[in-house]
């Protein structure tokens, strides 16, 4: 998958994960049918957005360590 897709795919994830209290298959499926993208490769990014997910604490506090 190229990394502009991906980066795309995490994205989406991450912001749904966010946003919205869904069942993960039907987020993958939508995700998977909206991008036109395998199953396999919306769960390859979500591993990507579990790996973030922990680590927001520390980039929340880095963001508000500068933000105004």
């Amino acid at each position: 998958m190229p990394p502009q897709k991906l980066r795309e795919l995490v994205f989406l994830l991450l912001f749904s994960h966010d946003s919205h209290e869904s069942d993960l298959d039907d987020l993958f499926d939508t995700v998977s049918h909206e991008l036109k993208v395998s199953k396999k490769q919306v769960e390859y990014a979500w591993n990507r957005v579990e790996a973030l997910l922990k680590l927001l604490p520390d980039i929340d506090a880095e963001i508000a360590a500068v933000s105004t």
